[in-house]
């Protein structure tokens, strides 16, 4: 595994219950297993390119941490703008910025997430490139 559980235990910010640590653990195996697929997906091999790329290492670590922690922290409130609870007559409401692109409590490989690890977002390029020449205009007679 890329990150050592006890690592993200100890880096978590609050501490975990015994189920939290067991789910956590799960969690950061899923989260690998997101990373790995990413790279397959573009014809890549993360332990191959972890063993070639010197700072990717670290990078996957770090992006793997961000994610299991979301899940962790955030959880299903992920995407959430604002609640309300009232007590008497039991109330509740809430508003979430973007409901079709929320998580839900899920392991989610961000585009910032890809760029970082040295993926492409999809459909966008990473280079930079001369404008096209321009069409040439015929001359007037």
């Amino acid at each position: 595994m890329l990150v050592d559980p006890d690592t993200f235990f100890t880096l978590f910010p609050r501490p975990l219950s015994t189920a939290e640590k067991t789910r956590a653990t799960a969690l950061l195996e899923e989260a690998e297993s997101i990373l790995v697929d990413a790279f397959a997906r573009r014809h890549r091999s993360l332990p191959l390119d972890i063993e070639t790329v010197p700072w990717l290492a670290g990078e996957a670590s770090r992006v793997i941490r961000e994610m299991v922690s979301a899940v962790m922290i955030v959880g299903t409130d992920a995407g959430r703008i604002s609640g309300s609870v009232t007590a008497g007559q039991v109330s509740e409401s809430g508003t979430w910025a973007d409901p079709g692109a929320t998580s839900w409590g899920q392991l989610v490989l961000t585009d910032a997430q890809k760029t970082r690890l040295g993926l492409a977002a999809d459909g966008t390029s990473q280079g930079y490139f001369p404008s096209p020449p321009r069409y040439p205009e015929r001359k007037a007679r």
